[in-house]
């Protein structure tokens, strides 16, 4: 995959699938220590001990539609590469967490991507999102509940809606960027 968006979009579509109901997306730039955090948690069916042993091959799925499962494997697979680490945390009928670190200026980390596009389309299946980016110590959260309420009955599906929603996430992590340069 050509961008961290696209890696959490299919861990995202994990959570979905195991009827997530909330997602909180957690980046962390932190350029001081060397460090590209990405933090999925969902509030989904969880995993038992045995499933979670066997969750980051990619020979396993609990999909019916197909015999293999690639989204964990491939970002175990990133975070071999990019000297960091994966961590999966889960509790049967709780959720689960799903922890990836990268070396920040790793040549093969990828960029962020178009982390505002694969928030959007989160939010169009019918999920919470709540999201953090922190740059070092800089912080933009976004919540589409907090959104949904501030529109009341216009869907997120509006054209002007969805512009808008699109560029304030890519404008307030620009922001966040900006001010590291300040």
């Amino acid at each position: 995959m050509t961008e961290i968006a696209l890696y959490l979009l299919d861990l995202a579509q994990n959570s979905i699938h195991a009827e997530a109901k909330t997602l909180t997306i957690t980046i962390h730039e932190d350029t001081l220590h060397n460090e590209f955090r990405l933090t999925l948690t969902d509030d989904g069916k969880g995993m038992d001990e045995n499933t979670l042993k066997d969750v980051t091959s990619p020979f396993y799925t609990t999909r019916t539609t197909r015999q293999v499962g690639l989204g964990l494997a491939f970002i175990k697979e990133l975070c071999d590469a990019c000297n960091g680490s994966l961590t999966i945390t889960s509790v049967l009928h709780k959720g689960t967490t799903v922890d990836a670190i990268l070396k920040y200026d790793h040549i093969d980390r990828p960029p962020l991507g178009e982390i505002e596009e694969t928030l959007y389309s989160l939010m169009l299946q019918k999920v919470r999102i709540i999201y953090h980016h922190y740059k070092n110590q800089n912080l933009f959260t976004f919540d589409s509940e907090e959104i949904q309420t501030i529109l009341g009955n216009v869907s997120f599906q509006e054209v002007d809606v969805m512009h808008w929603i699109k560029d304030y996430i890519t404008e307030q992590i620009a922001l966040l960027a900006h001010t590291e340069e300040l």
